[in-house]
């Protein structure tokens, strides 16, 4: 019985873990996808060559 306990512990466990990260990498997408929002154009810039 408490080799199950322990198992269902890692489980909970694991599924934090995802939680937490999948979190930390929503929340950068937002803070990048804001920072592209306010200062688009000149991102735009910076990256684009011009083509003879």
């Amino acid at each position: 019985m408490r080799r199950r306990k322990r198992e269902s512990g890692q489980v909970v466990t694991e599924y934090v873990i995802m939680l937490v990260l999948l979190t930390v990498f929503a929340l950068s997408l937002l803070l990048l996808a804001g920072a592209f929002s306010r200062q688009g154009s000149r991102m735009i810039e910076l990256v684009s060559a011009e083509v003879p």
